[in-house]
C-alpha cells in the first residue's frame, strides 16, 4: 500500500488549518487592539470592529504616533463646555485682516506643517483647538519667510467621529465664526484648499485650527500642508 500520498494529504490539511488557527488569533488580537485603543480615548467602536488599513478608519483604531504636539511647538487646548476662554489672546497683527491689495502672491512646493496623527495628543475633539507656526514644516525646518501675511492651504479631515467642521484662521485671534471644512458622518477623508492670514501668539506665522462644535462625541484628526504664502 502507497502510503506516500497519504501522508502527504495529511500534512496539508494539518498545514492550512495551522494557518486558519493564526489569522483567527490574528483577528483577534486586532480587534483587541483597536478596542482598547478606543477606550483611551473615549470613543465607541461597534462590537466585533477591528483597525482598518485603508487609511479610513475613525481615530480609535488609527495608529498614532508617540510624540507629544509640544515637542512640534504646538499649544492645544480642550475645549471648555462651560464656555470660557480656551487660549490666552493678544491682538492679532494688522496685516492679517485681508491680504488684498499690494500683497504678492508666491506659490512653493507644497510641504507638510502639521499631520495630527502623529502625535499622542493629536486628536481633535469638538471645543479643542490648536495654535501652530507654519512657516516650518513638520520637522521644525523652516520653508517659507517670517514675512509673509498669509498661507494658501491644504487641510484634511481624517478618520472623523460624528458630524462637525475645523476652521483655520490667524493665531491667536479669537474664532471667527468661519468653517474650512465640514464633514457629515464618522470615517470620513476629506480635504479642502482655502487661505488664511497668519498671526502671533507667542511666535511668528501662527495658525489656529478649531474643531467645533463643542462636543466630546465629535472629532478628528486633521493634516495641513501649506501650498503658497503671500507677502
Amino acid at each position: 500500500m502507497d502510503t506516500t500520498s497519504t501522508d502527504t494529504t495529511s500534512t496539508d490539511t494539518t498545514s492550512t488549518r495551522r494557518a486558519i488557527a493564526r489569522r483567527a488569533i490574528a483577528r483577534r488580537i486586532a480587534t483587541a487592539v483597536g478596542l482598547a485603543a478606543a477606550f483611551a480615548i473615549g470613543v465607541t467602536v461597534p462590537s466585533g470592529a477591528a483597525p482598518s488599513t485603508d487609511g479610513t478608519s475613525t481615530a480609535a483604531i488609527t495608529e498614532r504616533g508617540d510624540t507629544l504636539l509640544a515637542a512640534r511647538g504646538v499649544q492645544k487646548r480642550s475645549g471648555d463646555l462651560e464656555g470660557t476662554e480656551r487660549l490666552e489672546r493678544t491682538e492679532a497683527p494688522a496685516q492679517t485682516e485681508g491680504i488684498a491689495g499690494g500683497f504678492v502672491f508666491v506659490a512653493i512646493t507644497p510641504y507638510r506643517t502639521l499631520d495630527s496623527r502623529n502625535y499622542v495628543d493629536g486628536f481633535m475633539f469638538g471645543g479643542d483647538e490648536v495654535v501652530f507656526s507654519v512657516l516650518v514644516d513638520e520637522f521644525n525646518v523652516p520653508r517659507i519667510p517670517n514675512t509673509a501675511v498669509a498661507v494658501t492651504y491644504n487641510l484634511t479631515v481624517d478618520g472623523t467621529v460624528g458630524a462637525g467642521f475645523c476652521a483655520a484662521f490667524p493665531g491667536p485671534a479669537l474664532w471667527p465664526g468661519n468653517s474650512s471644512i465640514n464633514w457629515t458622518g464618522s470615517r470620513q477623508t476629506i480635504a479642502n484648499g482655502g487661505v488664511a492670514g497668519i498671526g502671533r501668539l507667542d511666535e511668528d506665522g501662527q495658525i489656529s485650527i478649531y474643531c467645533g462644535p463643542t462636543s466630546r462625541s465629535i472629532g478628528t484628526d486633521f493634516i495641513l500642508d501649506i501650498t503658497g504664502y503671500y507677502f
